[in-house]
């Protein structure tokens, strides 16, 4: 399956001829790269795009991409389609120009889609393929590349991209190049409450310390978010180093640039256990 698109670039320095080698080399490897990371998100890691430079004209430069399909995706012959990737790119560049280059405030899965609230507080829902290549290292930087590095150029105002009728997929102007920078997004993968007995190893009462406790399969640092257990410890509730709680434990796994992490929280302390009367630790 073939398909032709351009990248083109406009301002005073691109009509005079002006943009570098190195510069136009780096681009037509990153845009390759950008189509290649937004296809194996749409259709699996076994897709592979070769891209061959067709031709260069004044203000753009045209390269040819050919699906190769293999592997698991040998199926996909029938169904898949340049069509898919491109409006892929598409949603994933208005993904980025949402978040205006900043992390957001939030990313939440709803009914198959993710609603993003960027750091302005504005809500967009967007397709979770979208947010994949959004948090894919390679589309990352070579979005980055294609928009942000070369439109800090003197005299290269706007990068469009556009299909094999010539028709605008995307078109951005060097005010927004900003927004498209390769930044590691937090996905919250789970986030779940459960009730269970942990026994105190480490106390803290400095804002923003963490307890150590333990769940009786290992050590952990969790957060201590109820402020009445808190105070009433400050009031000189006894406690000691072996207690027990029984708590709602919150635990937040996330995903940045592809490694998992796992944050823990008490949100509440339904029971005091002291160490003379304490029971087993898990419930």
């Amino acid at each position: 399956m073939n398909s032709t698109m351009k990248l083109k670039y406009t301002g005073s320095a691109v009509d005079a001829g002006e943009m570098g080698v190195s510069e136009v080399a780096q681009n037509m490897v990153a845009f390759s790269n950008f189509v290649a990371a937004t296809a194996k998100v749409k259709y699996g890691p076994d897709v592979r795009i070769d891209g061959n430079v067709r031709g260069f004209s004044k203000g753009s430069f045209i390269t040819e991409f050919a699906f190769t399909f293999g592997g698991s995706v040998s199926s996909l012959l029938g169904t898949a389609t340049i069509a898919d990737v491109i409006s892929l790119m598409k949603e994933s560049i208005s993904f980025w120009r949402h978040l205006e280059g900043m992390p957001p405030q939030s990313i939440e899965t709803r009914n198959g889609t993710v609603e993003v609230i960027n750091n302005s507080g504005v809500i967009n829902n967007f397709s979770i393929d979208s947010l994949n290549v959004v948090t894919n290292e390679v589309a990352g930087a070579s979005i980055e590349q294609i928009v942000k590095e070369t439109l800090a150029a003197e005299g290269v105002d706007n990068v469009s991209i556009l299909d094999d009728k010539d028709q605008t997929v995307a078109s951005i102007d060097d005010a927004e190049a900003s927004s498209f920078i390769c930044e590691p997004i937090e996905n919250n993968v789970t986030d779940h409450v459960y009730e269970m007995t942990v026994s105190i190893e480490s106390p803290s009462f400095k804002d923003g310390n963490k307890w150590k406790v333990n769940d009786g399969r290992g050590s952990f640092y969790a957060a201590m978010n109820d402020q009445d257990f808190q105070f009433k410890i400050e009031q000189g509730e006894p406690f000691s180093k072996g207690d027990a709680l029984r708590v709602d434990l919150r635990t937040i796994q996330r995903e940045r640039a592809g490694k998992i992490s796992a944050e823990y929280s008490i949100e509440r302390v339904i029971e005091h256990k002291r160490r003379s009367d304490q029971l087993p630790l898990l419930k």
